[in-house]
């Protein structure tokens, strides 16, 4: 069984890698770029892409402070 201090530990290490990929996420400029050079045809705009980022990131912040 883990202690305590394991406990915590293992809880830090979890929070500071949360924080890590919130902060890896790309441009949202950059994003929509790539999108429409894989795909051409796509309808999606900036503040698509904006609000998907918005989405992970707050899914991230959630997921943290739990």
């Amino acid at each position: 069984e883990k202690t305590c201090t394991e406990l915590r530990s293992e809880l830090s290490d979890l929070k500071q890698k949360s924080a890590t990929a919130g902060k890896d996420l790309p441009d949202a400029a950059d994003l929509l770029n790539q999108l429409k050079a894989k795909r051409k045809k796509s309808t999606a705009s900036f503040t698509d892409i904006e609000a998907v980022l918005k989405i992970i990131e707050d899914s991230q912040n959630h997921s943290t402070a739990l």
